[in-house]
C-alpha cells in the first residue's frame, strides 16, 4: 500500500479547461424549440425504424426536380407504392 507521502507527491494535473454549454438535442449545440420538440418525441416515440443508413444529404442536395428526389428516396427506402 501507498503511504499518504507517496500519495501526496505525486503531482496533480494541470489541465483547464473552460465550461461552455452544449445542448444534445441539435447538431449546432444550441438551444431551439424545434429541437426540443424532436429530442420529445424521440423520447416518447420508437423511430428507429425511420432511420435507415445511408448519405441521405447527397441525394437530397441533387439539382434534380423534386418529383425525381422523391422517386429516388422511395427506390432507396424500398417505400415504392406497387400493385405486387
Amino acid at each position: 500500500m501507498m503511504k499518504m507521502q507517496e500519495i501526496l507527491k505525486k503531482p496533480l494535473l494541470n489541465y483547464q479547461s473552460n465550461d461552455e454549454l452544449i445542448w444534445s438535442y441539435s447538431q449546432d449545440g444550441k438551444y431551439n424549440v424545434q429541437s426540443v420538440y424532436h429530442g420529445i418525441i424521440e423520447s416518447i416515440l420508437d423511430t428507429s425504424h425511420l432511420k435507415v443508413a445511408g448519405n441521405w444529404s447527397l441525394i437530397w442536395n441533387l439539382k434534380i426536380p423534386p418529383k425525381i428526389l422523391q422517386f429516388t428516396w422511395r427506390i432507396q427506402r424500398d417505400y415504392l407504392l406497387t400493385r405486387a
